[in-house]
């Protein structure tokens, strides 16, 4: 049998061999690059509760299997050996990938290939809860939250509310069983910061401001303008607007919101090279604390998708950043408009300000 199953392997082997060698000439071929694995930095601790594609937080039912291994040593410690031996080790191999979280999957798809030996430890941990009606009843709530979460989760995927790939805590919680795509999710998406509802402060006053009928930016070599006097920036020109802001009435725990109305000429639907605006807190000349919104899929994007919006139409891309609470009045705070792309991003005004908690309203 064993001489079989390692003839069976290499046959499995042999149409990849063929392939490589006609296309490269070569029995091997590394496709990846300089992508590879670095075994002295495996990041196999983050995939179980890590909101970018973390194991539990998209497939919580085989927090179940886990517990399990407990129930699986009591019936049959044979079958668990094995388990403790692979698990570890695929854990620690395959999170020691360059990119641990795999980018596009919806949670932790390495895991996958997991799943037919830790159906062991999850059949133990079910045959456990079947000895007593109640634990049958809260044993059945559990699988079937888990499994619905689950499905549920897939779906948002599939609509482009969750990108998992870009998970943070706000995100997850801000999508949290929503059925449709809104601009708050959006930002948050964004940002990877939580949003507060606008009633939740209140304005205290503008820090910088721009209109396009103000002259206050000049036109020269940094500085393109259209005949309207509106700012336009590209890859080929101006790449971005850099603006001190005042910071001797800013404390920790307050707000800034920055927000721009652009108009884009073109889609750009790569979410890693939209034009940004970003705030900056840094010390010392370097950053320490950052926040950036993207600017393309807030413009023309009625339903709010991920993957931008129309091109030739006016809008407005905000969002709010909480002051950290080790920020210092004698720190720097920077305002930014990024644009990194050939498409001409177009700015009609642009707006910095400083908003406080409204306790009466939290109330």
């Amino acid at each position: 049998m064993l001489l079989m199953a390692i003839l069976f392997f290499i046959l499995m082997g042999v149409p990849q061999l063929v392939y490589w060698k006609m296309v490269s000439d070569s029995w091997l071929f590394y496709s990846y690059g300089e992508e590879g694995f670095n075994f002295l930095k495996s990041r196999g601790y983050r995939i179980f509760f890590n909101f970018r594609n973390g194991w539990f937080i998209y497939t919580p039912v085989m927090i179940f299997s886990i517990l399990g291994m407990y129930h699986l040593y009591k019936r049959n410690k044979s079958l668990l050996w094995g388990i403790l031996f692979f698990l570890p080790l695929h854990i620690y191999i395959t999170f020691s990938w360059h990119n641990w979280y795999y980018i596009n999957s919806f949670g932790s798809r390495p895991m996958v290939e997991t799943y037919a030996l830790l159906s062991l430890p999850l059949a133990a941990f079910i045959h456990y809860f079947k000895k007593s009606l109640f634990n049958q009843f809260i044993l059945s709530i559990g699988l079937s939250f888990f499994i619905l979460l689950n499905l549920f989760q897939t779906w948002q995927v599939s609509q482009g509310i969750l990108l998992t790939e870009e998970g943070t805590k706000p995100y997850y919680m801000a999508a949290f069983g929503k059925t449709k795509m809104t601009e708050r999710i959006l930002i948050t998406a964004d940002t990877r910061e939580y949003q507060p509802k606008p009633n939740q402060l209140r304005f205290i006053e503008n820090l910088k401001s721009w209109h396009h009928n103000e002259v206050a930016i000049k036109s020269d070599s940094l500085h393109e303008k259209n005949q309207d006097n509106r700012l336009m920036l590209s890859s080929h020109s101006m790449k971005s607007i850099e603006i001190d802001l005042p910071t001797e009435n800013l404390k920790p725990g307050d707000f800034l919101k920055a927000e721009i109305i652009a108009i884009s000429d073109h889609w750009n639907n790569n979410r890693w090279n939209m034009a940004r605006s970003i705030i900056a807190f840094s010390r010392d000349s370097k950053i320490y604390h950052k926040r950036w919104n993207r600017i393309n899929n807030k413009l023309g994007n009625p339903e709010w998708s991920l993957w931008g919006g129309e091109p030739n139409v006016s809008g407005r891309a905000w969002f709010f950043v909480e002051i950290p609470k080790d920020f210092k009045t004698t720190d720097d705070i920077t305002f930014i408009i990024e644009n990194k792309f050939d498409q001409i991003l177009t700015v009609d005004q642009y707006a910095v300000s400083l908003w406080k908690e409204d306790l009466e309203a939290a109330e």
